[in-house]
């Protein structure tokens, strides 16, 4: 472990902590603490940390911050500067602390879209549920909106309830999120909030003085300065040197008026005295920059090959390797393409990497190793006498991991995965990776939307379209990246790269059975479909966020486009040529072959959020579920309630059944149970049958999750019920389950039993947009199916066509030859 690693006795900073303890006790939502480079910001940040989690104890006359979150940025680490991955880290440990908070997440990651995958491992003692929240998942990469249903909405939900109380988010090196970054960082992010803040939130920021800092003046954030506000008469940095140098004044004192306020020059400039075994024999550099040009020239000095053959190739590498850095092998033939004519590259390497050890991270002898601090690459990369020449570093890099690739990705390193695109990018060298179908299959997500987004070229732009608009969400996985291409290929016409990308899918695979696959041309959001007769054909009928489209069942072809006011919702089939759905928030429409509005009626005073359709005895049936609006609020209207209309006589619609529920719940089918149509949705976690046309009670013995639980009605003997981590299958009337999934599910969103010659088979597809079939009584997944967006809604066509709808695709299936094939 190298001296940097070390970790150091914490001293002094008093003073600092009775100023967060000042903040504490105050009104103000934001402290913000700055510190120059090497001011000691992120220890103080562990300190906190520690403090109030119990680990030591706070200074005298502090109390311990109830910190209930904790971040670090690092540059060299991209989740960590990601907001997205940010809000997912803080999601994740504010669930496991606050379990309300947990609760209200899985409410409002329903409310307009999903975000996150979440699984019940247990119990507080308070006897409310403990979730563990594994990663966000977003149907657009958007960090406000990520965001907003993270933490605003379950705030502003869990204040409502009165159980909110001051909830403290600590995050160190702001500065780490914004350098160099020229998209929304994590900044931005944080400067939004002060827009509409989350009710009793708390933050506080360690970060350099400057643009990170300034983006939170519209917070009107406390502040104060590691440096500049340490009291008069108080030298911290003094304190530790002389506890370090076992007393010495004189030499703590100097290196205390030289190291201009940085904590890191004092641990450095210690470890010197102190390994030269005299306190009197090295001239002391003033400030962090000097302190690391005299330790270059010191050991540049006492080795036969100068700075440009030797310290600036083997620096520049490290300088600017990515994530945990290189290992000494991967240096040694980075180092190589720099110096081709040296033929003692690792010898090079070696001496380099002792003599700099203090300043690097990484273990000795092999590595990976990456610069210490920040402060010495930002030295390294300025125009001096130790430049390091960053781009060279950079093209050394790419030439060096290109040979892992020349004859494609399958091989490729964890780094070439990584980070190669990255580097590439730096020198304007994307283009050479971005034509292989292979790098598409086997580079991280990152790197790709990285290289993607920033290289204009014909080669970028077409790979581009190969992986579709949903860049952020692709696989990491190569089987079910190569599925997610496949469909995006057949969706956009490429049948040559789609043939490519199928012949290495499993065969039993649902991709061999992908009949057609398209997007609804003017909008980004198919929220349904169902299937209808148009000219005596069948087609699929999809609504989206500002239209409808009838396209052929069996081409895909587009037949009719309408415009509609406000988007369609959901869409549910009337037999045997009408379909039913709804537009504009809360008008019900139904609607023939050729999108002809026949009825139109208002259901709810607020938000329609759920419909279905059947028949009994020669009468129509349309049933609905309000809320007051889309994300799940209850108002005083107290329009939380189920309905049932009659439009049989085709000219209007009459409501002759209706409950309050009190709460939202987006759960409804009908079927035909002993000859009769019952109805079944969720009230307060218990699943409701009700007969449609007399409005009887039947049962309420199903108890099901509080959470979003699709259900389905099928044939007239069972119910399907899907709770957020397993989906079971009961016999009706009796209401005796028969068949469970595993309980590993992600949150479902919909569901499907298809009955046929094969048998019993039930498809859940899941908020992070994965098919899965289960053939019971197995209850682990037969198969799973990858799709790159929330899957909205499974639908069977009359030939037993399998229908998915995502949030911007519409993809139709031979499920009757796959399950043949299965």
């Amino acid at each position: 472990m190298s001296p940097l690693e070390a970790q150091q006795e914490f001293v002094g900073r008093e003073w600092a902590f009775h100023r967060v303890h000042e903040w504490a006790t105050s009104d103000s939502p934001c402290l913000v603490i700055t510190g120059s480079p090497g001011a000691g910001k992120s220890a103080f940040a562990e300190r906190l940390n520690a403090i109030a989690h119990g680990k030591i104890n706070a200074p005298a006359g502090c109390s311990r911050l109830a910190l209930h979150a904790a971040h670090w940025c690092s540059h060299h680490d991209v989740e960590s500067i990601s907001p997205v991955q940010v809000i997912a880290e803080l999601a994740d440990q504010l669930a496991k602390r606050i379990p309300d908070y947990a609760e209200a997440l899985v409410r409002a990651g329903h409310a307009t879209a999903p975000i996150t995958f979440s699984q019940n491992i247990g119990k507080a003692d308070s006897g409310a549920k403990i979730y563990l929240f594994k990663h966000l998942t977003l149907e657009e990469p958007d960090p406000r909106e990520a965001w907003n249903r993270a933490i605003r909405r379950p705030f502003q939900d869990l204040e409502q309830q009165g159980k909110l109380s001051d909830v403290v988010i600590l995050i160190d090196g702001l500065d780490e999120a914004v350098e160099g970054n020229p998209g929304y960082h994590l900044a931005h992010l944080l400067s939004d909030e002060s827009l509409i803040p989350a009710p009793r939130l708390r933050l506080v920021v360690t970060t350099r003085p400057g643009q990170a800092a300034d983006h939170l003046r519209d917070l009107n954030p406390c502040r104060f300065d590691l440096t500049a506000d340490q009291p008069r008469g108080e030298n911290d940095i003094e304190k530790y040197a002389r506890l370090s140098l076992g007393g010495n004044a004189q030499q703590a004192s100097h290196i205390a008026a030289s190291s201009h306020g940085s904590f890191l020059y004092a641990v450095h400039a210690v470890a010197e005295f102190l390994s030269s075994g005299t306190v009197t024999t090295w001239d002391l550099p003033v400030g962090l920059a000097e302190l690391y040009r005299a330790f270059l020239k010191r050991h540049i000095g006492r080795r036969p090959a100068p700075w440009r053959e030797a310290y600036r190739p083997v620096l520049g590498a490290i300088a600017e390797a990515q994530g945990d850095g290189l290992t000494r092998v991967q240096l040694i033939a980075v180092v190589g393409a720099m110096l081709p004519q040296q033929p003692t590259v690792d010898d090079v390497v070696d001496d380099v990497l002792v003599d700099c050890y203090a300043h690097l991270h990484g273990d000795l002898p092999e590595g990976p190793f990456r610069i210490g601090h920040r402060s010495f690459r930002e030295y390294l990369r300025t125009r001096g006498e130790h430049h390091i020449y960053p781009a060279k570093a950079h093209n050394a890099i790419v030439t060096a991991f290109a040979a892992e690739v020349a004859d494609g990705w399958l091989g490729a390193s964890a780094y070439t995965r990584n980070h190669l695109l990255v580097h590439a990018l730096a020198v304007g060298r994307c283009d050479e990776f971005l034509q292989d179908l292979t790098c598409l299959l086997h580079a991280s997500t990152y790197s790709l939307q990285r290289a993607l987004s920033r290289t204009p070229s014909e080669i970028s732009k077409n790979a581009a379209a190969i992986c579709g608009p949903e860049l952020w969400t692709l696989p990491e996985g190569l089987t079910e990246r190569r599925v997610v291409l496949h469909l995006e290929a057949v969706t956009t016409g490429r049948e040559d790269i789609a043939q490519e990308l199928l012949a290495d899918v499993p065969p039993h695979t649902l991709s061999h059975a992908l009949r057609w696959a398209g997007r609804n041309a003017t909008s980004d959001s198919t929220t349904g479909a169902a299937w209808v007769m148009h000219e005596g054909r069948p087609h699929i009928v999809t609504g989206g966020a500002d239209e409808l489209v009838l396209r052929d069942l069996v081409t895909g072809e587009i037949a009719v486009r309408r415009k509609v006011r406000g988007g369609a919702g959901r869409i549910a089939m009337l037999p045997p040529d009408l379909v039913a759905t709804v537009i504009d928030r809360n008008r019900v429409v139904v609607l023939d072959g050729n999108l002809e509005i026949r009825q139109e009626f208002l259901a709810h005073e607020g938000y329609t959020a759920s419909l279905s359709v059947g028949a009994e005895k020669g009468r129509t049936f349309l049933l609905t579920i309000g809320s007051d609006n889309p994300s799940r609020q209850r108002s005083s209207k107290g329009d939380c309630s189920y309905r049932v209309w009659d439009i049989s006589d085709g000219s209007g619609a009459d409501l002759v059944d209706s409950q309050d529920l009190e709460q939202v719940t987006f759960s409804l089918s009908c079927s035909q149970v002993d000859g009769e149509l019952v109805a079944a949705y969720r009230r307060w976690g218990s699943l409701q049958l009700r007969a449609v046309a007399s409005g009887r009670a039947l049962s309420d013995r199903i108890r099901s999750s509080d959470d979003y639980d699709p259900v389905n009605l099928v044939d007239t003997s069972l119910a399907v019920v899907a709770g957020p981590y397993e989906t079971t299958i009961f016999s009706l009337p009796e209401c005796w389950p028969v068949f469970a999934t595993d309980a590993t599910l992600n949150d479902t969103s919909a569901l499907l039993l298809h009955s046929g010659e094969h048998g019993l088979v039930l498809l859940t597809a899941g908020i992070d947009g994965v098919l899965r079939v289960f053939v019971p009584p197995n209850p682990t997944p037969r198969q799973k199916f990858y799709f790159d967006s929330y899957v909205r809604g499974l639908a069977l066509g009359p030939s037993g066509e399998l229908i998915v709808t995502t949030g911007h695709r519409v993809a139709v299936f031979d499920l009757r030859a796959w399950l043949a094939y299965l």
